[in-house]
C-alpha cells in the first residue's frame, strides 16, 4: 500500500486529526503567557557599588570586603561571588531555594545601609533581585590613542550611555 492508498483509505481520521491539533494549537495560542521576558524567580541578588575612578586595591579594601561581610550574614545566602574593577564593584549573591525574595532583598538593603557609612565618600550602592533587564544587551569598549582613559570613560558614562 502507497502513501497515497493510505491516505484516501484513512482520510476522514486524518482531517480529524488535522483539526485536533489545529484546535488545540488555537488554544495553547490564548492559553500561553506571552511576554517580552520570562517570569524568572531566580535565588539571586545583585549589589552594584560605583565609586568614581577609585583604583582597583582601594576599591577591593574599602567596598567590596566590606561589602560581602554585610550581605554574607543575611540568612540562606549560599554564595557571594564579587567582580571589582576601577571604580567600583559587582556582588552576586546567591541564596538557597524557596527563599522569600522580597524579604532578603529588604535585609540586604538594610546591611548595605548599615555599611555604607564606613564606605568611602561618594560610593553609590545598589541591590537588585535578578530579573531579565539586568543582563545588558550590548557591550561597548572605547579605545584611543589621542583622548586619555579617563576622558574616554567620562564620554562613555555621560554621553554614549544615556544616548542608548
Amino acid at each position: 500500500m502507497g502513501l497515497s492508498a493510505f491516505i484516501q483509505h484513512y482520510r476522514k481520521a486524518i482531517l480529524l486529526l488535522t483539526v485536533l491539533l489545529c484546535l488545540g494549537g488555537f488554544y495553547a495560542l490564548q492559553a500561553l503567557p506571552v511576554a517580552i521576558f520570562p517570569d524568572l524567580t531566580a535565588p539571586r541578588i545583585i549589589v552594584t557599588a560605583e565609586a568614581g575612578d577609585t583604583p582597583i586595591p582601594t576599591v577591593l579594601a574599602n567596598i567590596t570586603r566590606p561589602l560581602e561581610n554585610a550581605v554574607a550574614g543575611v540568612p540562606n545566602v549560599t554564595r557571594v561571588h564579587s567582580l571589582t574593577e576601577r571604580g567600583g564593584d559587582e556582588l552576586d549573591v546567591n541564596f538557597n531555594w524557596g527563599t522569600d525574595m522580597t524579604v532578603t532583598l529588604q535585609q540586604v538593603q538594610a546591611r548595605i545601609i548599615q555599611v555604607q557609612a564606613t564606605l568611602p565618600a561618594g560610593t553609590n550602592v545598589t541591590a537588585e533581585r535578578l530579573n531579565p533587564s539586568v543582563f545588558p544587551v550590548m557591550g561597548y569598549s572605547l579605545y584611543s590613542q589621542t583622548v586619555s582613559a579617563r576622558e574616554l570613560r567620562r564620554l562613555a558614562l555621560y554621553t554614549l550611555r544615556p544616548r542608548l
